[in-house]
């Protein structure tokens, strides 16, 4: 199984995550690791992405330099058909949104 690393990172003055499209499948862990002096809450908006991952508001809250939990993945026949999974990363003390090219997505091949 794979292990996948999320940066998110601040880059003259403006948060990014490092990794924009995360491929990856069922089984495989991902850690995001938070490389800024803000505190972060990464919020998902499908239930069910990781295994045993139990937040009520689908949120991973990741402290300044810090890295998060490694969280497995779930095989994507547990959620919906599209296998494409947007979120956002909110640094609480700026106010700000990480940014990518887009809103950072997880595709969870079947």
């Amino acid at each position: 199984m794979a292990s996948h690393k999320v940066i998110i990172k601040e880059v003259g003055g403006v948060f990014e995550v490092d990794m924009r499209k995360l491929h990856t499948k069922g089984g495989n862990t991902v850690v995001f690791h938070n490389d800024t002096l803000d505190p972060i809450a990464i919020f998902f908006p499908e239930k069910d992405l990781f295994l045993g991952f139990t937040d009520p508001y689908n949120v991973i809250e990741v402290p300044a330099k810090s890295s998060s939990t490694a969280y497995t993945v779930q095989g994507a026949q547990k959620r919906k058909k599209d296998n494409h999974y947007a979120y956002a990363v909110y640094c609480h003390t700026s106010g700000e949104f990480a940014i990518a090219n887009s809103n950072p997505i997880i595709i969870i091949d079947y």
